[in-house]
């Protein structure tokens, strides 16, 4: 809420009073009212619009008559919240009156995302009354305070899908635009994944002389969306937001483990798969199929058996998948020759990669 109020200076009906010894006083022309400017850093050109960009400077000038009484030694200068005063952390800065009954004070616009107004006032005090001028500008809000990219750990640009296997790294680079002064680190965050050499979900970073932070992120081997943020400063509320997309890291390699390499009728076999890639981990949740056949005379392949666990045979953190177990109670097997247990799997070139272990079958 602004506190500032304004008076035109026409319709202002004064009388301040002006004395050598305290005698002889006179009236004021009304024209004669302290007068706010506002100019630009280099003091050239009044302006009535600047961007919000935390770094631009603002001279007020306050001005009163040259015979105004001598007791009006300063002028308190004033202005709406956000930004301060040059050398102070404050919205308020009183100075003196120069011999031509002239104060100066600098002023630092704010940094803000929104367009607004912004007013500032120029206020003498004299015989328990005040006297003040305002005036306000167009406060141009910015965009993008703080950005985000993404790139290879090599300082490339993301073309490829990124494999949520366990590996990769990626690069994330932040920029600071505005404010690099105040906004000296950049706190990285993200939903998932690994920071290299840190600990926990945040990071921060300090910023170059570009202002520019950089870190590394090991993704992890969960599918799904990566949230990854940039923040400036490490109490701000400018958060800059990416997401990518990890896709499946399908098994390269599939080794089929199972319990026993004899079935009955009346028993049963567990089975245990490792799924492997050449390079990282098999994504978590990774479903692997299974399988059980019997060659016949005439090269066809007979399914035969039964499996329980299947809907829940899926790779864990590691690549393992537990919990499966084979049976051959439903009389559709031969006894006189052997099973083939087959673990299958697509990779990511949507090639077949299988494991096939023989068993034999007890009567």
């Amino acid at each position: 809420m602004n506190y500032l109020k304004y008076i035109s200076f026409l319709s202002m009906v004064l009388a301040i009073t002006f004395s050598c010894s305290g005698i002889d006083d006179q009236p004021i022309n009304p024209d004669s009212i302290i007068q706010l400017t506002i100019l630009d850093a280099t003091q050239t050109d009044t302006i009535n619009k600047a961007v919000a960009n935390g770094d631009s400077i603002l001279v007020l000038v306050a001005k009163i008559p040259k015979d105004a009484d001598s007791r009006i030694q300063s002028v308190v200068f004033k202005s709406s919240s956000g930004g301060s005063f040059l050398g102070l952390d404050s919205n308020n800065d009183t100075k003196r009156f120069d011999s031509e009954r002239i104060a100066k004070t600098s002023f630092n616009l704010p940094l803000s995302e929104y367009d607004q107004k912004f007013f500032f006032r120029a206020e003498v005090s004299f015989d328990s009354q005040t006297y003040f001028s305002e005036k306000s500008i167009d406060l141009i809000g910015v965009k993008d305070i703080v950005t985000l990219e993404v790139l290879s750990e090599n300082d490339e640009s993301l073309e490829s899908p990124i494999l949520a296997d366990g590996v990769t790294k990626l690069r994330l680079r932040a920029k600071v635009n505005f404010n690099k002064d105040e906004f000296d680190v950049v706190v990285f965050g993200k939903s998932k994944g690994t920071f290299v050499s840190i600990e926990g979900d945040n990071a921060i970073q300090k910023i170059d002389s570009q202002g520019f932070a950089e870190i590394f992120l090991t993704v992890t081997n969960e599918v799904g969306k990566l949230i990854l943020s940039a923040q400036a400063g490490s109490s701000s509320t400018y958060i800059f937001y990416t997401d990518i997309d990890l896709t499946r890291a399908f098994p390269e390699v599939l080794t089929l483990e199972p319990s026993s390499t004899t079935i009955s009728s009346d028993s049963n076999i567990d089975l245990t798969v490792f799924a492997t890639r050449n390079n990282g981990k098999v994504s978590l949740n990774t479903p692997i199929k299974f399988d059980a056949i019997q060659i016949d005379d005439n090269e066809n392949k007979i399914p035969i058996g039964r499996f329980t666990g299947t809907s829940q045979a899926k790779t864990d953190m590691d690549g393992k998948v537990s919990g499966v177990k084979f049976f051959i109670d439903t009389n559709d097997f031969d006894t006189t020759k052997p099973v083939l247990l087959i673990a299958s799997s697509l990779n990511n070139q949507n090639e077949l990669v299988e494991s096939v272990v023989q068993i034999n079958v007890n009567e």
